[in-house]
């Protein structure tokens, strides 16, 4: 029976020496619980940032009831280790994303619905940002840019 134990505490604090998160590589990863797993998977299929109070929910709703110094101590595990990034829109919480790498990327955000889908990274973007900054001698550490309007859900209901 102990070594049924131990063998399933090896396996579940097993690391992984390269994790990919949205295309990151990460560093290694901590115990492969069942809330960590959810997170990562999370993470990889979202388009959009999502806040501490939905992640919660997204938990919930797959049967893993987590209570809130949990869902925010992984959320800043995954952080420390360069799995997610946090972003401030503004709204007065955080919200968490998956790393994309150094780049930042913009927002469309929902002046209505609040609705958030995150947007590629455009080299033209990054061009003229970076040429604007350099241009001023402004070294450039970071950009954020969000596009606000009415989403098309919003747009169909207001007719």
């Amino acid at each position: 029976m102990k070594e049924r134990s131990q063998h399933s505490r090896e396996k579940q604090t097993q690391r992984v020496s390269e994790h990919k998160l949205s295309g990151t590589s990460c560093v290694e990863s901590r115990r492969n619980t069942p809330v960590r797993r959810a997170l990562v998977s999370l993470f990889q299929e979202a388009n959009h940032p999502y806040s501490a109070v939905e992640v919660r929910g997204y938990l919930a709703d797959r049967g893993l009831t987590v209570n809130k110094t949990t869902v925010y101590r992984q959320l800043e595990t995954m952080t420390s280790e360069g799995l997610i990034s946090t972003i401030d829109l503004g709204e007065g919480k955080k919200r968490y994303e998956a790393c994309h790498g150094n780049e930042a990327h913009p927002h469309l955000i929902c002046t209505r619905c609040g609705a958030i889908e995150c947007l590629p990274v455009d080299d033209n973007l990054l061009k003229f940002s970076k040429r604007s900054a350099d241009s001023r001698g402004f070294q450039l550490q970071g950009f954020s840019l969000e596009l606000y309007g009415l989403c098309s859900h919003c747009r169909k209901e207001l007719g």
